[in-house]
């Protein structure tokens, strides 16, 4: 099953995500060669940025992330991206799927969204294209300005968000009512054999 949800600046799975990119992908998507120690630099400095995330989850593995930073440039706000999707799982709408999440919370805040992307890299100008944003092939840039919010994009802003704080909520939930449990237990008997005596 497929879920697309707002996701925590230290959540694993995003490591595990970017850290199972091809090096194609990575290149793409960290604009060159990327080692695994400068991802897991990216993923340490996450928390630090102002930034918004969603991934699309299937079951519990990240199969796509979009990621929105929030920037300023000559007095006006706008919302840099930066996306990637698991290359078993292109051509699916995941991408695409990504990209109106991100509207959604740019239309919330009147932000409009840039994308920079290397110059081969055809999936980006054709999503935003095809949202009817604005592509600047010499400059290897995208835009696409904020639509007027409304309810149905608060709403799923809300939904977005409401499953990251359930996530958190559940797993602060089973660290105190389990962590006790787990404390009081019996111990198990040794079955090695020469527990057996």
């Amino acid at each position: 099953m497929v879920a697309y949800r707002s996701l925590a600046a230290d959540d694993p799975k995003i490591l595990e995500h970017f850290l199972a990119l091809t090096p194609e992908d990575r290149r793409c998507r960290f604009h060159g060669a990327t080692s695994d120690e400068r991802i897991a630099q990216y993923c340490a400095g996450m928390a630090g940025r102002e930034a918004h995330l969603v991934g699309c989850l299937e079951g519990e593995r990240l199969v796509g992330l979009i990621e929105i930073a929030l920037s300023e440039e000559n007095g006006r706000r706008h919302g840099e991206v930066g996306m990637s999707v698991a290359a078993d799982r292109r051509d699916r709408g995941i991408g695409h799927a990504l990209v109106a999440h991100a509207l959604d919370y740019a239309a919330n805040r009147g932000l409009a969204l840039v994308f920079g992307y290397l110059p081969d890299n055809t999936r980006i100008p054709r999503i935003v294209l095809d949202h009817g944003g604005h592509v600047d092939r010499l400059a290897a840039e995208a835009a696409l300005e904020a639509p007027a919010p409304t309810l149905f994009s608060v709403s799923l802003e809300a939904l977005d968000d409401a499953a990251l704080y359930s996530a958190k909520l559940i797993e602060l939930w089973r660290k105190a009512l389990l962590a006790p449990l787990e404390a009081t237990a019996p111990a198990k008997p040794d079955p090695s054999p020469s527990a057996a005596g």
